[in-house]
């Protein structure tokens, strides 16, 4: 159980610094679409592997440095009927849960300018694996409780049988 309590913390470890290196990685893309000099419009690979890409399967949301506007997000489970004043709301709540959990990464312009902030969470999938030791712990006392109780009533019942 000690293994298996290592091995999980192991692989929740790395899925955090996965999802911290894609966070990056999505900050940087922003970056590097204001920085562009050359204005290319070359932004096909930025658009479709990075943005738009299924890489991120955890909760993401940019912000503007100035406003506060939370300009994009993603993987948040926000019901889109709600008006967009609730929706705000709830974003609110998601981003400062997010920062507690995460720091938000800057998007500068240049090294200077202060563009946005992209501010990420956990994917389930780590939440879930955070829980797992504590599921096989509580298993593991279900069996160990079953079988106290069953060599119990055994004993009692042979030491009745002998009188």
């Amino acid at each position: 159980m000690i293994a298996t309590l290592i091995y999980t913390q192991v692989l929740v470890a790395e899925i955090l610094a996965r999802e911290r290196e894609i966070a990056n990685l999505y900050a940087k893309s922003i970056e590097f679409i204001a920085n562009d000099e050359n204005q290319s419009g070359e932004y096909n690979f930025v658009f479709s592997y990075v943005i738009n890409s299924n890489t991120i399967n955890f909760p993401i949301a940019v912000t503007d440095a100035k406003s506060g506007n939370i300009n994009f997000y993603k993987n948040t489970g926000i019901d889109t009927t709600l008006s967009k004043a609730e929706q705000d709301r709830i974003l609110r709540g998601l981003i400062t849960e997010m920062d507690e959990v995460n720091n938000p990464i800057r998007v500068t312009y240049q090294d200077s300018l202060e563009l946005s902030y992209v501010h990420y969470g956990q994917s389930k999938l780590v939440t879930q694996l955070k829980f797992l030791p504590f599921m096989e712990f509580f298993v593991a006392g279900i069996f160990i409780f079953l079988g106290y109780f069953g060599f119990n009533y055994i004993k009692r019942t042979e030491q009745s049988n002998i009188w």
